[in-house]
Formats: structure tokens, sequence, C-alpha cells
């Protein structure tokens, strides 16, 4: 097999390899992504948040009764408000209410049930709200999506549960800061606060760790 003939074979494969990339492109990406989910959207994260200067804690288990613990992917402390986090990584479309307990993930062929995100995220809202003794309406719901799914087909008519694309991130937090209505935190009292939620994260993992309790999603 002489020189041309191997060339002409390697670029055959190699236009093969991307064709099917091409084709199942939205996929590869959303192996990707699961694959590197925690450290994508950390990365997304803690950008805005250097740039911001805010406080951001992650990764948080929050003990809510003797041997029950709730998770919370990310809770940041902005200026004027306090933001829970919820990241979910989905692909395919997006359809049902904001008051739904159910909602379906469908793509092509296969459709999928799943729970409300804002709902269950909205459970993490009332349950850090106790935990800090702090007024609810200072923190806010933010389930934050995947570039891979597609919302056009949500309903959300309550103003206190925003799913975000990752996309509108910066913006969406951004709006909240900006409104005057609400006063800015002494730096004091949120550092104070993010140590207190710190430490009730500690003493959960050790409570989980000797109770050998079961983690609530």
């Amino acid at each position: 097999m002489n020189t041309g003939t191997i060339i002409a074979i390697i670029v055959l494969v190699l236009i093969a390899i991307l064709s099917v990339i091409f084709v199942f492109l939205d996929k590869v990406q959303f192996i990707y992504y699961g694959l590197t989910k925690n450290l994508h959207v950390k990365r997304l994260i803690k950008k805005y948040v250097n740039k911001r200067d805010f406080l951001l804690l992650s990764h948080l288990c929050l003990r809510i009764a003797p041997q029950q613990y709730l998770d919370i992917d990310y809770v940041l402390m902005g200026d004027r408000f306090i933001y829970v986090i919820a990241a979910k990584f989905y692909y395919g479309f997006l359809s049902g209410k904001d008051i739904d307990d159910k909602w379906v993930l469908a793509d092509g062929k296969n459709t999928d049930i799943i729970d409300n995100p804002l709902l269950a995220n909205e459970t993490r809202v009332d349950y850090l709200a106790r935990i800090l003794n702090v007024n609810p309406n200072i923190l806010v719901n933010v389930v934050l999506v995947s570039r891979t799914t597609t919302i056009d087909s949500l309903e959300i008519h309550n103003s206190s549960l925003h799913l975000i694309e990752e996309k509108n991130f910066e913006r969406f937090i951004d709006t909240f800061e900006n409104d005057k209505d609400y006063p800015i935190f002494a730096a004091k009292d949120l550092e104070q606060l993010a140590a207190d939620l710190y430490d009730y994260h500690n003493s959960s993992v050790e409570d989980k760790r000797m109770n050998s309790g079961k983690w609530n999603h």
C-alpha cells in the first residue's frame, strides 16, 4: 500500500469521525457536560463571583430532622440577595407548569417524567431561611440548566421561581442585584451568615457520618 493510499484512508476515516460527531453533536456535548458537570458549573459561577466579589458556598449538606438531610449545590451570597442554586443537566425539551409536581423531558424518541426542580429547590429555600433565621424574601430560588436543555415550553408564572439558562446566568443575577428596593447587606453580617452556614454544614456532615442518615434530593 503506497503513501497516497494510506493518506486517503486516513482522510476518509477522519471525515467519517467528524460526520458522526456533527450528527450527534448535541449528545456528545451532553455526555461531556455530564462527565464534567460539577467542574463546568463551578467555573461558570466562580468566574462571576470573583468578578463581583461575592461569597460562594458549594455542595452543602443540611440536617433538617434527625437522620434526614438536604443537599444544596450552591449558595451565592450577593450584595442584596442570597441565591440558592440547583444545577441541572438535561438533554431535550422541558415542558410543564411551575405548579406541576412533575415535568416532561422529551428527547426525540424518548420521554421521561421528572420531578419539578423548582418545587424541589423551594424546599431547600424554606429550610435554609429557617436555619439562617433570615427573611425568606432575601433568598432567591434558582434552577440553572445546561445549554443542552430547551425550555421554551415551560409555563412559569410564579415570580419567586427562576429557571435560568447558563447563558443568562450573569445577567439574571445582575438584574436582582440592581433592585434598589432592597438594602445592601453589611459585609460583617454576610460574612457571619456564611460562617454560620458553613459551620452548620460541617455539623450536618458529621451527624450524617455518625448516624448513616439518608440524603433527600
